[in-house]
């Protein structure tokens, strides 16, 4: 949530993260003095982790937390010294603090659970008011009702239920819980009211930086591919249940009457629609926001099969992708949604594309995967060249081929090339098995192409099973580390005031883990040395960083924040 922020004043946690990051690599007794101001539960300087003797691009230390949780161990002798927990604050890599923190399923950290277990403690920057002062102002009403300021002043949930769409109880599927108890924890109240939500709108206006949007998707996380966060009915179903409800969608006696047809083009109209569009042409009214782009199903290609590269899909695939969702895109998991209805969305969906009427699906068999031995790994290896694997998912798998930039899917969007080190999970499914499928069925729309009728079973196994030795290899944090160092102009430097005004560091990680490289690139800054002429007119007039740091995203910049940006060595 946004409020219009002057430049001495904000909210406790974006002004708390943003000058602790100025000084973050501090000496340790300025650090922890200026830290203290800030945080509850600062140890002393004596008490933190040494710097490290030479300063390298990475994360700074994380100014957010108190305490990590302690790691299970013996009991210690009753002479040895007790070692208390590390402090988060003092890690010096993000992924240290990673693996302490409660992350969710896109791989972001799950600030609103952290602040539950006591892992981060914001601290309010303004002195509680006198009962008897006035005239009062909801932050100042929140800092009197807040007895332990861990505890948010109004620690409940908020229920919203879309009013536009009535029929099928889409309404009801579609509701939105609203964490009003971490929001307030990390914002004050003007922050949001009256402003931000005096109005309400839908997901296209949040998308376009309206309401929820004017914070998530810039200063917080992405809602178009993190529906689950907010519509409980969407979050993706367990292994163990996506299991059970395929094996019983597979039970299912196939009931293809008109009735059910009908009934699943009004689930569809009421629930797919605003991505995938009326006529299933994938130009929904949120399509223009969402990136990859919805399916187009009038083209009748799909890329979560079971069947031969150029088959249409079983009614199982299709039922499946419903159930499960595709992972890291905006197409959720419609588990909740009642097993008759997925069905009627299957059985409507086909008739969207004249294929299924014109072919039967031809399955692959997918036999058991054999053991994974040196001598399969090797053959895995070769065919990953021979088949010219590498040319798009690079040498180590970690999608930066030689042809990674160029490619583009049948409807010309661009397209990246999976990165198999990253650790996200796979799209189409789980372990060596999906790899398989993709292997030898390929993604029907895009650059890649399916093995299922050029080789033999034993060999796309092998394939499957090199490809999966990538997996976890270069686990990729949601953050891009280290900061950026905007060095002067020649004839800046000679300027008489250089040393008044250092260069600028850019903290490129701590944005990154706030918000998506697509927030800024390409449509605030260049990815190109020298391509943006950037300058504090500019900043001031709304354009680049002035985009968000305007007094209404973000803080504002100006002559008090300079500090924020402009960082002298040492400090």
């Amino acid at each position: 949530m946004a409020r219009s922020w002057g430049p001495t004043e904000g909210t406790a946690v974006v002004i708390a993260l943003m000058m602790a990051l100025t000084v973050a690599s501090c000496s340790g007794t300025t650090r922890t003095r200026v830290l203290s101001t800030l945080f509850d539960g600062v140890p002393p300087a004596t008490e933190r982790t040494p710097d490290p003797p030479k300063r390298e691009a990475k994360p700074k230390q994380s100014p957010l937390v108190a305490t990590a949780p302690a790691a299970a161990a013996e009991p210690a002798p009753p002479s040895a010294p007790v070692i208390p927990p590390a402090p988060l604050e003092a890690m010096t890599t993000w992924d240290q603090v990673l693996t302490a923190l409660p992350v969710v399923q896109d791989g972001g950290v799950d600030w609103a659970r952290a602040f539950e277990r006591g892992l981060v403690t914001p601290k309010f920057l303004g002195r509680p008011v006198a009962r008897k002062e006035a005239p009062q102002t909801l932050d100042t009403l929140m800092n009197l009702a807040t007895d332990d300021p861990r505890r948010p002043a109004f620690d409940l949930d908020v229920r919203i239920t879309p009013t536009a769409i009535a029929e099928i109880e889409a309404a009801k599927f579609y509701e939105v819980r609203f964490p009003h108890s971490s929001h307030t924890a990390w914002l004050g109240c003007s922050s949001c009211h009256p402003g931000v939500t005096s109005s309400r709108t839908g997901m296209r206006g949040i998308l376009e930086g309206q309401y929820c949007g004017r914070c998530h998707g810039r200063v917080s996380f992405a809602p178009e591919v993190s529906c689950s966060r907010c519509h409980v009915n969407l979050n993706p179903p367990s292994p163990d249940h996506l299991i059970e409800e395929v094996s019983a969608g597979a039970k299912q006696p196939a009931d293809t009457s008109p009735e059910v047809v009908v009934r699943g083009a009004l689930v569809f109209r009421q629930m797919c629609a605003v991505c995938h569009g009326e006529s299933g042409d994938g130009a929904g009214p949120l399509s223009p926001s969402l990136q990859p782009k919805p399916r187009d199903f009038t083209a009748g290609k799909y890329k979560f099969r079971t069947t031969l590269p150029t088959s249409i899909p079983t009614d199982l695939d299709i039922f499946t992708t419903i159930t499960r969702g595709v992972p890291g895109t905006s197409m959720p998991a419609f588990s909740a949604l009642p097993r008759d209805d997925r069905w009627a969305l299957t059985h409507f969906v086909k008739t969207l594309s004249k294929k299924f009427a014109e072919s039967k699906p031809q399955p692959i068999p997918i036999a058991p995967p054999p053991e994974i031995t040196p001598e399969l790994i090797e053959m895995g290896r070769t065919l990953y060249v021979e088949a010219g694997c590498n040319l798009c998912h690079g040498d180590t798998g970690r999608g930066n081929g030689p042809s990674a930039a160029t490619l583009k899917d049948d409807w010309g969007n661009p397209l990246r090339p999976f990165n198999f080190a990253s650790g996200r999970p796979l799209k189409g499914g789980t372990g060596r098995e999906a790899v398989y499928r993709a292997v030898m069925t390929g993604l029907q729309g895009t650059p890649m192409p399916g093995f299922g009728d050029s080789l033999e079973p034993q060999q796309g196994w092998a394939l499957a099973s090199y490809v999966q030795t990538f997996f976890g290899q270069a686990p990729q944090p949601f953050a891009v580390k280290g900061d950026i160092t905007f060095a002067r102009s020649e004839a800046a430097n000679a300027s008489p005031d250089a040393k008044n005004y250092p260069p600028v560091v850019f903290p490129h990680w701590f944005h990154r883990i706030r918000a998506k490289c697509v927030s800024c690139h390409p449509s605030l800054f260049e990815m190109r040395a020298g391509a943006n002429a950037v300058s504090m007119d500019k900043l001031r007039s709304g354009q680049y960083c002035g985009t968000c740091h305007n007094g209404k995203t973000a803080w504002e910049i100006g002559f008090k924040t300079c500090v924020k940006c402009h960082v002298a060595p040492g400090t």
